[in-house]
This record gives structure tokens, C-alpha cells and sequence, in this order.
């Protein structure tokens, strides 16, 4: 079957599915907050402000209440949400946990009290937060010692079932209250309590200890007797305690896909291309030679974590993520897991450090097209590597800034060893890399978008043992503008440009970093841009550029000169959580001395996001 052929197979798949899908039209919208607010009389109260903050991300939305008290928040993602609402004459009212699932819409009504006169102070948030953070102090300490009379219980118990004095039915009740690893008796009852995940088999491997435990609630030491092992149960059972309590959360996320790609001629790789190879004989290639793939790695799977707040560090708001894919080799009927995202975040308030492998700071948004390799090297920069970061994200009026610095792994992307001594020229450095952000935003068209701008960069060192083209050190750099800027409602325009050297652990310069003839570190310059029409609840279209633009001298014979794309981007939603795409490219790459690459390539997807 030729490729014409295949494409055509292709969209008359698309055109069934779309049309099998119609049935959908009636499916909600993306999630929401919305409510009443009142006064203790039952009026609305109008004008009121309400402050909505995602608490895994820290974004803020804020919204006004309408005539009849009413407001709306829409577009927001899934999650749990807090809110504080303010308004003349009012005290300040905060709510917690308010819970966005699936695209669903969340309820938030509350009744405001009026403020107290000029001789009895109001109440701020302030206030409320320490009260409540004491209120669950308490809750807690008062869950510990119900702890401790439960186990007591069991041990007295255990014993007259020993002496053969208490009914199966006794037993039974006592292996209930216990811990699970109270039930082993005999040597070794000293031996480390098992991870918080093993207490219940049917959370296991969801709860890890280091993210539950917290000093409130460890146990003293009861260490006598046949309890050798009690202070080890105790902590254990604290911990699984903690983890289902209000204070945490778990939410899983992730998708279920497939892909399938045509190209007309072949890219480096079918499904993470990056370039378009020559057909030119001299290079080994050949004219017309088009590929056909389909693969299910895209399927990821996550856990975002939203913790306490812990006194013991300055009332630090606890978080964390961990997502992962398929898309890290292997054959399709085993495909390899790769870790994408892990990392957790501590916040104060408008200052917050992150630890973990995170998107790289200096590339903050990615092209809609080619969810495999996301335009890299071909105008896209910027990967996921391990990182400590430090954040200030200030709120000026109605928008925000954001200061983000921190400091990343060379060669967390390429490996590069250029004297081959099986140690990566980064690591040799002796340094990290050194990555920083400014960036402010704003929200447009009624809070329902925000405008963003940002400048950013990267400077990196490594260094090799033997002298590589008479050098033994090198630098990376790069220095970027990202941009989102709504034109209309359903109109938004976004993108990003950059100029640097040395680039190919970051994935620019077209994947080529250092001209090994000269040791030259070879310059590159590119971006890409995108518009974004979401002409209804069901369908987007996003046409975009993309290009990556290494300095010709730079680069070697036979080296890659330019890389750029036009490509369209069509998503189908029939329902929030069903999304079929459908994307077209007109991929191009140069080459110094070789017959350019050409290759029209289509990839159609379907994806179900739970």
C-alpha cells in the first residue's frame, strides 16, 4: 500500500470516528466553581471578590459576584481548590477543599458575616487559618491517643488469646485494630516497621512513607516485654492515618492512547522524530521512502500529592507529582516506563523550592503538534532533567509575577562524553547547570484567560579529560522569550524564540552541539509560534511555524542547516475527557552538502484522559 493510500485509510478512520462520536454533543464543559454568596439575612451580596487558588500549582482565578449574587470560575482544571471571598461591610471568608473531578463543576456557596464594629475587631483569614490549623491539631492528637488505647487494647487481647482465654471472635477483633505488622510475634519483633504503603494491599505503593510522616504524629517508645516492636507499629499506623486524612490528598490522573503516523519520507525516528533524513544516495538515503507506525507509549499515568501544612518548617504547605509514559524503547508489546515528571514542592505563601526531575525552567510551554517529541529540535527547546529550583510568584493587582531560578544536570538529555571515558562531560564540570525566569501575567476576556510574557536562559559547563579538537572545556547557553497573548476569547496566540550555542542537551541546534572537525560550539537560533481556535466546545484549530536554524559555518559536511515545519493541529472532543487529534506537517530539514528532507506527515491520535 502506498502512502497516499495509507493516508487516505487514515482520515476515512478519522471521519468514522468523528461521526460515531456526534452523539457526545450533550457532554459538559471544562470544570468549574460556581455558587451564591449571600449575607446572614439570605441576600446576595453583590460585588463580592472570590479568590480561587489551585492548591497544587498555586495559580489564583479570581471572579466577581454578579446582581444576584452568583459567580462563575470557569475553565479550570481538575484538582482541589481553595477560596476566599471578600466584600465591604463583610468579614473575610475562607473554604477549603473545594474539588474539581473529571471536568465536573464544584458548588460554592457561602454566607458572609457581617464585620464586627470599630470596638470588636474582625476576624481576618489570617485568624481562621490558625484557628482551624489548631482545631485539627487537636484532631489529631486526640486520632493519637485513640491510637495508643486501640493498641493497648489488642496487646491485652493478644495475650488472653495466648493463654487460651478470649473467643475467636476476640481475636478477630483484635487483628482488626492492629497494625498490620503487629501481627508478627517471636524474634524479631525488633525489625523496622514496613513502609506505609504495605498497611492496606489494596493502596499499596500509593503512599510513601517519607510524604506522610510528619512529628505530630510519631509515637513514644513502649519497648518492654513481648511490645518490642510496638513503637515501630505505632509510627506505621500514625502514618497510614495521616495519609487519609483531610490534610492529604491523592489524585490520579493519566490517559489511555494510541497513535497513528504516516510519513512520506522517513524522520531519524517514526515515533520521536526529530529531523527529516536526506533521500540524497550519498547520505544513504532514498527518494519516497515513507513509513507507517502506531503505538500506545503515549499512555501515561500520574499521582499529584497535596500534603499539610508542617509547623515544624515554618507552616510549609506540602506537595509532589510523579508521572510517567511508555515511551522509553523497547518493542511496542513491552514498552519501557519513563519517569516524565517527580519531583515535590514546598510553599510559603508566595515563595516555594522544588526538588525532583521537572520541564526545564527556561522552556515553559510546548507546540500542540507531535505529542511524541514535541517540535525538539526543530524550534523547540528545553526537556525535563533533575532540578532544585527556588520561586517567588508575587500577585500585583489582578496579575502575577514570577521569579523561578535554580539549578539543573548537564546532560541529563544527551549524555555527552565527547573523550569517551564513560563519564559524562557535565558531571566532569564539577558544576550544575544554571537555569532563571521572569516572567508576569494577567487575566483577559473576563478572568477566563490570561495574557503571559517571559525572558529566561541557561548557562551550563563541561569539561573533558583529553583535550577534544585541542579544548578541554566547553560552554552551553541560551537565552529565550516565551509568550501567551488571547487576541479574542477564542483566540489566543503563543510561542517562543531563543538564540544560543552548544545546544544539544537541550535539543536545539537541531540536536548538534559541538563541530568535532573545528571544536567549534555551533550557534543556533529558531522558535515557533501557534494560534489557537477553539471555535466550540468540541473542536480546536492550531495552525503554527516552527524552525531551528543553526549558523551555516558552524556546522560540519554533511551537518543539518535548518529544520522547520508548518503544521495544523485539529482536536475533536465530542467529551471532556475523549479527545481524537488530527495533525498535519510539512517538515523540512537541510543539509550541508545532502538533498533536503521532505516529509508530509499525519498523525491521528485518540486519547482518554481520566
Amino acid at each position: 500500500m502506498n502512502c497516499k493510500r495509507q493516508i487516505q485509510l487514515l482520515l476515512a478512520v478519522l471521519l468514522a470516528l468523528i461521526l460515531a462520536t456526534q452523539g457526545f454533543a450533550g457532554q459538559r464543559s471544562a470544570g468549574s466553581i460556581l455558587g451564591t454568596i449571600t449575607n446572614a439575612q439570605g441576600a446576595p451580596v453583590v460585588n463580592a471578590r472570590v479568590l480561587i487558588t489551585c492548591i497544587a500549582s498555586g495559580q489564583t482565578f479570581a471572579v466577581r459576584t454578579s446582581p444576584d449574587g452568583s459567580f462563575k470560575a470557569a475553565n479550570l482544571p481538575d484538582g482541589t481548590f481553595s477560596a476566599v471571598i471578600q466584600a465591604a461591610g463583610f468579614n473575610d471568608t475562607l473554604c477549603r477543599n473545594v474539588r474539581i473531578r473529571n471536568g465536573n463543576h464544584a458548588e460554592l456557596n457561602a454566607v458572609l458575616n457581617q464585620a464586627a464594629s470599630s470596638g470588636e475587631p474582625s476576624e481576618d483569614v489570617s485568624s481562621l487559618k490558625h484557628r482551624i490549623d489548631g482545631l485539627e491539631a487537636q484532631n489529631r492528637e486526640l486520632a493519637n491517643q485513640n491510637r495508643a488505647i486501640m493498641q493497648a487494647l489488642a496487646e491485652l487481647k493478644a495475650r488472653l488469646a495466648g493463654a487460651g482465654e478470649t473467643s475467636p471472635g476476640d481475636v478477630a477483633h483484635a487483628s482488626l485494630t492492629k497494625p498490620s505488622a503487629a501481627s508478627s510475634g517471636g524474634p524479631g519483633l525488633n525489625r523496622p516497621s514496613p513502609p506505609a504503603g504495605k498497611l492496606d494491599e489494596s493502596r499499596k505503593g500509593t503512599v510513601p512513607a517519607s510524604q506522610v510522616e510528619s512529628p505530630e504524629t510519631a509515637s513514644t517508645d513502649q519497648s518492654s516485654g513481648s511490645g518490642g516492636g510496638t513503637s515501630g507499629k505505632a509510627q506505621s499506623g500514625s502514618r497510614w492515618s495521616e495519609a487519609i486524612s483531610e490534610g492529604n490528598t491523592f489524585q490520579l490522573h493519566g490517559a489511555l492512547r494510541l497513535d497513528m503516523i504516516v510519513d512520506s519520507q522517513r524522520p531519524n525516528n517514526a515515533q520521536s522524530p526529530l529531523f527529516i533524513l536526506s533521500p540524497d544516495a550519498l547520505a544513504g538515503g532514498k527518494p519516497g521512502a515513507g513509513s507507517f507506525t502506531m503505538h500506545p507509549r503515549l499512555t501515561t499515568f500520574g499521582i499529584d500529592y497535596n500534603g499539610p501544612q508542617i509547623s515544624s518548617l515554618g507552616d510549609a504547605r506540602l506537595s509532589g507529582k510523579l508521572e510517567m509514559d511508555f515511551q522509553n524503547g523497547g518493542p511496542e508489546f513491552a514498552s519501557v516506563i519513563r519517569i516524565l515528571q517527580a519531583y515535590f514542592k514546598m510553599q510559603w505563601g508566595d515563595f516555594w523550592i522544588l526538588g525532583g526531575q521537572k520541564w526545564d525552567t527556561f522552556s515553559p510551554i510546548r507546540p500542540i503538534v507531535n505529542d511524541d517529541s514535541i517540535m525538539l529540535a526543530t524550534g523547540n527547546v528545553g526537556l525535563r532533567r533533575p532540578q532544585f529550583l527556588a520561586g517567588y510568584e508575587p500577585k500585583v493587582g489582578s496579575g502575577q509575577f514570577s521569579i523561578v531560578g535554580g539549578i539543573g544536570l548537564t546532560g541529563a538529555v544527551n549524555g555527552q562524553d565527547l573523550d569517551n571515558n564513560g563519564f559524562r562531560d557535565g558531571e566532569k564540570s564539577g558544576r550544575p547547570n544554571v537555569q532563571a525566569r521572569l516572567g508576569f501575567s494577567h487575566p483577559l476576556w473576563g478572568n477566563d484567560q490570561s495574557a503571559t510574557i517571559g525572558v529566561s536562559g541557561i548557562y551550563g559547563w563541561l569539561n573533558t579529560d583529553k583535550p577534544v579538537v585541542g579544548r578541554t572545556g566547553f560552554r552551553e547557553q541560551l537565552v529565550s522569550f516565551d509568550y501567551v497573548l488571547p487576541i479574542a476569547k477564542i483566540v489566543a496566540v503563543r510561542g517562543e524564540g531563543w538564540w544560543g550555542r552548544n545546544l544539544s542537551d537541550l535539543v536545539g541546534g537541531i540536536g548538534q552541539g559541538i563541530n568535532l572537525f573545528t571544536g567549534q560550539e555551533i550557534r543556533s537560533r529558531g522558535g515557533w509560534s501557534e494560534l489557537n481556535f477553539k471555535l466550540s466546545r468540541y473542536y480546536s484549530f492550531n495552525p503554527g511555524i516552527t524552525t531551528d536554524d543553526p549558523l551555516d559555518q558552524d556546522v560540519p559536511n554533511g551537518g543539518r542547516t535548518r529544520n522547520h515545519a508548518f503544521y495544523v493541529g485539529n482536536r475533536f472532543m465530542p467529551s471532556d475527557n475523549f479527545i481524537i487529534g488530527f495533525d498535519y506537517l510539512r517538515w523540512i530539514t537541510d543539509f550541508k552538502g545532502f538533498q533536503r528532507g521532505i516529509d508530509n506527515r499525519v498523525n491521528i491520535f485518540l486519547a482518554y484522559h481520566f
